[in-house]
């Protein structure tokens, strides 16, 4: 868990590197999330083997009462152990799917800056459309330190001063305008990066916290529904691009699951517990 979080985003360890590409950033999350979901893999197909075999003499063999209830014991552990799994699945490919979206967002933020024009046709409306909410949170937000080394924020933290480098603050211009929106943007998706991180930090500790409880599964979210509900309004408004993002761009757990995006009916990963799962219970 602490591994994975340092190499996700912290604010521990020394100051960023000197450069830290965004490929190579996405590169790192992609490495340690395909690692995590492999694991992931392997401990789950041992249960399912166990599974299908208590369901196997459910239907063809004569147990004896004690024996049947051994059985039913057991399934019940395996269905929470197997539940638990999935959850660490969907708290590891959600955070995936929301880093490759803000990088994504980063690069039609720059296209917009130098001069693109993306109309609700263009392939890249629903990005431009993502940068536009996340840059209507904070709209004159303050450009802060990285002290990542080499995370998606130590990279989007590298854009920002490159774009400052770029901006004639004594020209006035259109172009000038341009350029500073796009590094207050920038900024935006550096905190849209971080809250997504701690909500991922907030189900995987809810996961460790939770193996043993039957009703996992109705919980499972609840600890960052419960920080949503104490939290700030601009916390509360970052979530809600995180909302836009999960309704309209499927992960992979809902690819592998056969899942389709749909912001009208899709239920929502971020701050609706009984959302999640019921989604975990569907790729049972």
């Amino acid at each position: 868990m602490v591994v994975g979080v340092v190499l996700l985003s912290t604010t521990f360890g020394p100051p960023a590197v000197a450069h830290c590409a965004i490929d190579e950033a996405m590169h790192r999350v992609e490495t340690y999330s395909a690692h995590s979901r492999s694991e992931i893999a392997k401990k789950t197909l041992p249960l399912l083997h166990e599974q299908e075999e208590i369901n196997w003499r459910a239907k063809h063999s004569n147990l004896a009462l004690g024996q049947k209830q051994q059985d039913l014991i057991r399934a019940l552990q395996l269905n929470v152990q197997i539940m638990v799994l999935r959850s660490e699945d969907l708290a590891h490919s959600g955070y995936l799917r929301d880093a490759r979206v803000i990088v994504k967002v980063a690069n039609v933020a720059l296209k917009v800056r130098d001069g693109a024009t993306i109309d609700d046709g263009h392939p890249d409306a629903f990005y431009h459309k993502v940068a536009k909410f996340a840059l209507s949170v904070d709209p004159r937000s303050n450009v802060t330190i990285s002290r990542d080394d080499c995370s998606v924020d130590a990279a989007l933290f590298e854009l920002e001063g490159l774009g400052m480098d770029q901006v004639d603050f004594k020209a006035g211009s259109a172009d000038t305008d341009l350029g500073i929106e796009y590094v207050h943007t920038i900024e935006n998706l550096r905190t849209l990066n971080k809250i997504a991180i701690m909500e991922f930090q907030a189900n995987m500790d809810e996961v460790h916290q939770s193996e043993q409880h039957r009703s996992f599964s109705d919980r499972f979210g609840k600890t960052w529904e419960a920080r949503l509900k104490a939290g700030s309004n601009k916390l509360n408004a970052y979530n809600q691009v995180l909302i836009m993002i999960d309704g309209a761009v499927p992960s992979d757990f809902e690819i592998q699951n056969q899942r389709v995006p749909d912001t009208a009916t899709k239920p929502h990963r971020h701050g609706v517990a009984a959302a999640k799962g019921g989604e975990l219970r569907g790729a049972q």
